[in-house]
């Protein structure tokens, strides 16, 4: 059994809903593939490098940072054992997300007249 199928049965014995499943298990095959591209052929664990790169190429790819959250979220779900390193980078993604929100902004305004 993959590590994939091992965290599905996870989520299946601790009475987590089919809908919340399948969105769990899609956001970490993404992380999957996105890991895959950066040529990371198989980690051993939820790295603070490979969720803060994660959640660059999210921004960049101008995702709401509502949404950002629910993929970071999924990851939590898939390891149980550091919230505190999914809390952190949330924080972080919030903080980012002020300070940047001007210039975001005027980037979309400015890419979307162009």
């Amino acid at each position: 059994m993959d590590v994939i199928q091992q965290f599905e049965e996870y989520l299946v014995e601790n009475g987590i809903v089919p809908k919340t499943i399948e969105s769990h298990v899609g956001e970490v095959k993404a992380f999957g593939v996105f890991l895959e591209g950066m040529g990371v052929e198989q980690s051993t664990g939820l790295k603070h490098f490979y969720i803060s790169s994660y959640k660059n190429h999210l921004m960049e790819n101008k995702y709401a940072m509502a949404t950002i959250n629910k993929k970071i979220d999924s990851l939590q779900a898939f390891n149980p054992l550091r919230p505190y390193l999914v809390d952190l980078i949330k924080a972080n993604i919030r903080s980012e997300w002020q300070a940047n929100k001007h210039n975001l902004l005027k980037n979309i305004v400015r890419n979307a007249v162009v």
